[in-house]
């Protein structure tokens, strides 16, 4: 049952995956909400509306994008320390397995 740790699927393994899941559906959402903001300032400039409003709905695009990279690293960041530690839960795991079975019966 050592070998569970390598390669198997052990109890770790969801844990570690849900925060890739939720970095990659978090990164679709940003994207598909960019497009649709690019989509609707490209109608905006096509039907004339002025360069202040332009100017505006540029300024705040640039604010979502750095509050959405932030988010995003935070996500990445959670991710790889919930990865982390899972490894490391296994190595503790298999240094005690390993250790009891050196010992002298």
């Amino acid at each position: 049952m050592a070998a569970q740790g390598y390669g198997g699927v052990g109890r770790g393994e969801p844990a570690g995956l849900e925060g890739v899941q939720a970095l990659v559906s978090r990164r679709n959402e940003i994207l598909q909400e960019t497009l649709a903001q690019w989509q609707a300032a490209m109608k905006d400039f096509a039907a004339g509306q002025g360069m202040t409003k332009q100017a505006e709905t540029a300024r705040q695009q640039v604010e979502k994008a750095v509050a959405d990279f932030r988010e995003l690293s935070q996500l990445e960041s959670q991710a790889r320390n919930n990865a982390w530690n899972v490894m490391q839960e296994r190595m503790q795991e298999n240094l005690a397995n390993l250790q009891k079975l050196l010992q002298p019966k």
